[in-house]
Order: structure tokens, then sequence, then C-alpha cells
């Protein structure tokens, strides 16, 4: 973590205090908890092409609306799906939706919500047609977000 002090702004500060750990599931999928509009600069040059927020807007006071997220994706290059999930409130078609808009837009993707728990179990169930369930299940595990009660 940076030192507050006299050259560092403000806004560096806690820009640095919102870093996010990103989390890769396969080489096409990673999660992190909630991205800043300041960090998509720095998801490009990662390599992301797209991003799938998967947070309701107004789901907390402090996070940047869906269409701030578009703006600021735009800008630097990536492509933006909204896929909102209330929590605790998965639905059926919150997945299929999920695919849709994986299916639209180029790879490596980072999903995002709140935690990441929201993203990673929507790719969890996303691929459970075509992937091992134990792969899944540790791949989501690995990354911090127990995805086993899920019918897979």
């Amino acid at each position: 973590m940076i030192a507050y002090d006299k050259v560092t702004t403000h806004e560096t500060f806690i820009q640095e205090l919102r870093r996010v750990e990103i989390k890769k599931l396969n080489d096409n999928f990673s999660v992190s908890p909630q991205v800043w509009l300041a960090d998509f600069a720095e998801l490009a040059r990662q390599g992301f092409k797209s991003i799938i927020n998967n947070r309701p807007d107004d789901e907390t006071a402090d996070q940047p609306s869906s269409e701030a997220i578009r703006e600021a994706a735009s800008v630097a290059g990536l492509e933006y799906r909204h896929v909102p999930v209330i929590p605790g409130k998965l639905a059926p078609a919150d997945v299929a939706d999920f695919i849709a808009a994986r299916s639209e837009i180029p790879g490596p993707v980072l999903g995002f919500c709140r935690t990441g728990k929201r993203a990673a179990t929507l790719w969890a169930l996303s691929e459970s047609n075509g992937t091992n369930r134990e792969l899944i299940v540790k791949a989501c595990a690995d990354a911090g977000h127990d995805v086993s009660e899920l019918k897979l």
C-alpha cells in the first residue's frame, strides 16, 4: 500500500485503497470485486477485451452506474455488458442472459460484482454443460468462491 503524504494526491490514495484483485477462472474468464472507473485502462493493458457487470445499479451508494461503467469501458476500448443479478436471487433467466452476453463479446472477459461471487457463480453455471464439475468447483474455490452447492 502506498503512504499518504503531501506528494500523493487524495485521488491516488483512494484508488490504491480500491485496487481490486482479479482471479482467473480459465483462460477466457476472470472475476473480481467491484472495478472502478479509473481501472478500465489498466484492465485493457492487462489484455482484457470485455467486461460483464453483474451488479444492479444502486446496489450500494458508492458504486458507479452501469452507464458510467459503459462509458469508461468504451474509452478504454473494452466491450461491456450489464447482466445485473440481485444478491441471493439468481434466476435461470440471469444465467441465460449471462450466456448470451458472453457469446456476443470477445475474451478474455472480466466479470465483476460486489465480491466476485455472483460473477463466479454465473460462470460456473454457464460452463456446466461442457466442463467437468470438479474443474469448475476447483477453479472457483481457487478464486475464493465456493460454488460446491450448485447443481452443475
